[in-house]
């Protein structure tokens, strides 16, 4: 999603509001700043149950250095909620970003905003377009709306089920923010591309089952357009569900997931090799801006994962 143009106030009840190019007018409510500040404090803050549970550690290997020159960081922001959303999302997801710096160098400061967004919605703010905006840093700036992680909630009984989707959502806007930083070059469609980014990250992440589980969420929302940018919703279950156990076939134990994953068996896909071709492709792109690669090594199947 793209930002063409935005404008803000001043004081703690300022609003940001930003002009999108493809739908209209959202009015971003900044409310009270909850929490703003660098990577160990924001974990330290963090609601650990919520985080812990998830088993999220961050992608690469931390006993190798990054290359490239590191100029910039996630910067999480946590704002009041006028929603009845749980703000562990927020607190949790914030220290998942915190980590994150650990694991990426960044050419430029981005700011991670949690905040009301007047709608259900999450998106990427690059800085073209928005220079001088406080909300938008040199980077950009990448906003997770508080109702999305309300709606989340409401959706899926278990809030840990609900909290691994909200992961996912933050791993593609973060793969639009790399594309637009890194200037990585797309293929195809944006959205399908910062799809298989967020799949790879959550894999090598130990976190999988968030892709397969924001994959139901996608089908479970009602028939997407076709000539829309993202791919419908049952498709994108598909792509989702199929990297998910390509990258932990122990998911498979799950009743669930073989459920939706014999409907993959049936198209002969083979879900490893996709997931595989994933991970080398971003490595390839990412290079040096992560720690010791994603992943030290890549095991191709010539078999179905969903045998």
């Amino acid at each position: 999603m793209l930002v063409v143009s935005a404008c803000g106030g001043g004081g703690s009840g300022n609003t940001d509001e930003f002009d999108l190019q493809d739908n209209g007018t959202v009015s971003v409510e900044s409310g009270q700043l909850l929490d703003v500040s660098m990577a160990a404090e924001v974990a330290e803050e963090a609601s650990t149950e919520m985080f812990e549970a998830s088993g999220f550690t961050p992608p690469g290997d931390e006993g190798e250095s990054m290359v490239a020159i590191d100029n910039g960081d996630l910067l999480p922001m946590i704002f009041a909620s006028d929603t009845n959303v749980d703000m562990d999302f927020a607190r949790s997801g914030a220290a998942l970003v915190a980590q994150l710096n650990e694991a990426l160098a960044l050419p430029a400061d981005i700011n991670v905003r949690f905040s009301d967004c007047g709608e259900a919605n999450a998106f990427y703010a690059p800085r073209e377009g928005n220079e001088g905006n406080p909300a938008v840093a040199e980077g950009g700036a990448i906003f997770i709306c508080h109702e999305l992680n309300e709606l989340f909630s409401n959706f899926f009984t278990d809030p840990d089920q609900a909290f691994a989707t909200s992961v996912f959502v933050i791993m593609h806007e973060l793969g639009h923010a790399l594309v637009n930083q890194l200037e990585l070059p797309v293929l195809g469609i944006e959205e399908s591309y910062v799809d298989g980014i967020a799949a790879v990250f959550l894999g090598e992440s130990g976190l999988s089952v968030g892709s397969v589980l924001a994959g139901w969420f996608f089908a479970n929302q009602g028939q997407a357009p076709f000539f829309d940018t993202h791919r419908a919703g049952p498709q994108r279950l598909g792509d989702l569900a199929c990297w998910g156990v390509g990258a932990d076939p122990d998911l498979l134990q799950d009743p669930v997931i073989d459920s939706i994953s014999q409907q993959l068996v049936v198209t002969g896909r083979r879900c490893s090799e996709e997931y595989n071709q994933q991970l080398r492709g971003l490595q390839s792109v990412l290079g040096d801006n992560i720690r010791g690669g994603l992943t030290d090594l890549i095991v191709l199947s010539d078999e179905s994962d969903q045998e």
